[in-house]
């Protein structure tokens, strides 16, 4: 980027819209800005910051096939993953996993035969998170027939765009900060308000206002999290179409350097 005279946000790596004259970094904006302050240019050990999510390792390998046998819808959705012994989450996940990725709950979609492929694919590679097939519109992966695309623009060059790749629901799994944190509220922040709301209300005449006031500012703060929640990341897959000429943008590159806009096409999860 560095070649294309592009600052990109240290934080995020999208592109900079300024640099800071304390830290002397690009950042995206005023939240990344001050995220990076506070938890790397002004401590030591830096802190991981919030907006970052953890680095995992994608091991690139072709796809299982599915030629193996007979194949029962039924029995595939009711118990698409075996349990684990060794309760390895980075391995398998579970069918109450996928369920809550996708937003599959049954019953809309049982005859939706693009459905029973997406399910019967997973079920042989329930830990992918990418598929990548170039310019193979073919080989996309469709949760349903619902939410599809009409037409894909082409580039601004003149050449058509194809498929590349489809990023999968079971990224989301991997993207979870912590598995002691569920909907932005840790177990430790839920025993807290629980131990203070038993003591209000087993003596609620003898609580000091302070505290009243204290457990009722955590309630708000619990309720506020649940709504924030509700934003949080979700799709049934994404997927991702790009230039068949693999142009450079010409005239048209926006200003953006080395990179390229591209077309991205998002199927919700399924309910």
């Amino acid at each position: 980027p560095e070649t294309y005279e592009i600052k990109l946000c240290k934080v995020c790596g999208q592109r900079g819209k300024g640099v800071c004259p304390l830290q002397q970094e690009p950042f995206c904006g005023k939240l990344h800005q001050k995220q990076h302050k506070q938890n790397v240019f002004e401590k030591e050990p830096p802190k991981p910051l919030p907006s970052v999510y953890p680095i995992h390792e994608l091991v690139v390998e072709e796809e299982p096939s599915t030629q193996d046998g007979t194949y029962n819808v039924e029995e595939e959705r009711s118990a698409m993953f075996e349990a684990d012994d060794d309760n390895d989450s980075d391995q398998d996940l579970e069918q109450d996993d996928l369920n809550a990725i996708t937003g599959a709950r049954g019953g809309d979609n049982r005859k939706d035969p693009l459905t029973d492929a997406f399910f019967y694919r997973v079920e042989h590679a329930k830990d992918q998170c990418v598929r990548y097939h170039q310019w193979h519109d073919e080989s996309i992966l469709w949760t349903s027939s619902d939410n599809m695309p009409s037409a894909i623009p082409d580039c601004a060059c003149g050449a058509p765009r194809r498929f590349e790749f489809q990023l999968m629901p079971q990224l989301l799994h991997y993207l979870k900060l912590s598995k002691n944190t569920t909907n932005g509220i840790s177990q430790q922040e839920k025993d807290v308000l629980l131990a203070a709301s038993s003591i209000v209300e087993t003596n609620p005449h003898q609580v000091p206002a302070e505290l009243k006031e204290t457990h009722e500012k955590a309630i708000r703060n619990m309720q506020s999290k649940l709504l924030d929640s509700e934003k949080e990341l979700d799709w049934g897959v994404v997927v991702v179409y790009t230039c068949t000429a693999s142009c450079d943008g010409g005239a048209d590159d926006k200003g953006l350097g080395a990179y390229r806009e591209e077309f991205a096409w998002v199927q919700q999860s399924l309910s």
